[in-house]
């Protein structure tokens, strides 16, 4: 039974894997890639508890043309661009939903989700003459009920017969959007127009759609777009057609009156804006940009010539989408210069592909490309990272350095060191401890190349001097690693001492 037992425990030895080298630098998961530069990309939660790197999504911006812009991303709700002020937000913000960002408005049916007053400069201020305009946002209904109201102002305004009242409503109407505007449009002698625009397509509850409307004050166009296609028209005259009389909005000038988003309304809301603009091609893909960008720092991998072995990479591509891995290595690290940039090709691979023994340097890099699904609604994903190479460490120091006297010389000796890659070794003399910077030799000066001899003598020396000398090793990198130095040794020459014969 003894016996049994020691061949098992001799077999586990003998069938135990070498001590390996290799050297691993992981990236995301607890870094949450700090040493990762991103184009068109961010980092969101991921399944794993940590941040995963995505593409960016669409998310509008404030411009000069921007009136409001509301992202719903945090909550409480802040206002993103525009001159308003909330008034008052029975909302929350759902982050499980988000059609942009990183979160979108809940509403629950409460009269008023969300109010706004507009400030002195907004296009709601009182008073104020519109040109061109767009009103568009994303609307993700629950029950499509009639009369669930999307966004509603109210004014005054003052004629010649008196106070007058004014109305813009978005509105759920036998499952379409209605759009009404009472007394909004003015004509250029001041007449007020009320005008109704409903879509003709009917919507889908629990599904997201994009609306925009928008006016173009030199034809008097009013148009709505769903999900980018035209889906009514008409025209700010009293006859809806186009013609050379055209109306454009005015506001009250009595008071300022508050915009109400979500009167009564049940689902979510998205990305909101008013532009002061048509907008011609509004954005209805989830990724605006074809591709985007994730590259590395460079990292030093401690030596030259260090052999990259493989780069593992945890990734998901729904659908469509898809990933491109790249990756560099080199000695020299100024053909790495700039962000990306550089004289030094990019090589692309597959996770986990073993590289050629080719693939050595000192500096690598990597770089991820990511490119959305074909309708522009899903994204690839980046878990993990993880670059393993095998540093090229320096040769050992020899060992069991001795050295013998002569008449002007000194013979030394050393052991081999065992590396396959040493390619010679280097004998420093000089005439301090630790400072080899003799010159006296035949060979010429500290240190000398003996080439893969393990013994060599120094000839040339003054007798009667002392010497201190050490070796090292280098091997075949280029440039060449040379290992720390053996222990010193010294020896002092002198004409009565003889080699033996």
């Amino acid at each position: 039974m003894k016996a049994a037992i020691l061949l098992l425990l001799l077999s586990c030895i003998l069938v135990a894997p070498a001590y390996s080298l290799e050297e691993h630098i992981v990236l995301g998961r607890e870094d949450n890639w700090q040493d990762t530069f991103l184009s068109g990309v961010k980092k969101v939660p991921g399944n794993q508890g940590t941040l995963d790197l995505v593409l960016k999504d669409g998310e509008y911006s404030g411009e000069h043309a921007t009136d409001i812009l509301l992202h719903f991303n945090t909550s409480p709700v802040p206002i993103d661009s525009g001159s308003y002020t909330i008034l008052k937000n029975l909302i929350t913000v759902s982050e499980k939903h988000a059609q942009f960002g990183s979160g979108t408005g809940v509403f629950q049916g409460e009269r008023e989700g969300i109010v706004l007053t507009p400030e002195m400069g907004s296009l709601f201020y009182r008073g104020t003459e519109w040109q061109d305009f767009s009103i568009e946002f994303w609307l993700y209904p629950a029950r499509l009920g009639d009369g669930e109201t999307i966004f509603l102002w109210q004014g005054t305004d003052r004629t010649n017969e008196g106070v007058m009242p004014q109305e813009v409503r978005f509105s759920i109407r036998g499952r379409k959007l209605h759009f009404s505007f009472l007394n909004f449009f003015q004509s250029p002698q001041g007449e007020p127009l009320t005008i109704t625009l409903s879509g003709t397509t009917p919507l889908i509850p629990r599904t997201w759609h994009h609306h925009i409307l928008r006016f173009d004050s030199t034809t008097g166009l009013l148009e709505y777009a769903l999900d980018g296609e035209t889906d009514g028209i008409t025209y700010t005259n009293s006859r809806g057609r186009e013609n050379s009389i055209i109306s454009v909005p005015r506001i009250g000038r009595l008071s300022t009156s508050n915009l109400i988003l979500g009167n009564g309304y049940t689902g979510f809301i998205d990305e909101f804006r008013i532009s002061r603009m048509f907008v011609e091609e509004p954005f209805i893909r989830r990724y605006a940009q074809k591709t985007g960008t994730a590259w590395t720092r460079i990292f030093d991998l401690g030596f030259t010539n260090s052999k990259l072995l493989k780069v593992d990479a945890f990734t998901d591509t729904p659908g469509s989408t898809a990933l491109a891995l790249y990756y560099r290595i080199g000695n020299d690290i100024t053909s790495f210069q700039g962000n990306g940039g550089g004289t030094l090709p990019w090589q692309q691979f597959g996770p986990g592909d073993r590289f050629e023994t080719g693939n050595r340097g000192r500096y690598v890099q990597l770089m991820v490309e990511f490119f959305p699904g074909g309708y522009g609604f899903t994204s690839p994903s980046v878990s993990e990272i993880e670059i393993i190479y095998e540093p090229d460490y320096p040769p050992s120091p020899p060992a069991l350095f001795i050295g013998s006297p002569g008449d002007g010389e000194v013979t030394l000796s050393w052991n081999e060191v065992e590396s396959p890659d040493v390619e010679g070794y280097l004998l420093y003399y000089g005439e301090k401890p630790g400072n080899y910077f003799g010159k006296d030799a035949v060979q010429g000066p500290s240190p000398i190349d003996v080439g893969l001899t393990t013994s060599a003598t120094v000839q040339g020396l003054e007798n009667g001097r002392l010497y201190y000398f050490s070796v090292a090793a280098y091997d075949s990198a280029q440039p060449p690693h040379l290992s720390e130095f053996s222990h010193e040794i010294s020896a002092r020459p002198s004409s009565l001492l003889r080699r033996p014969q």
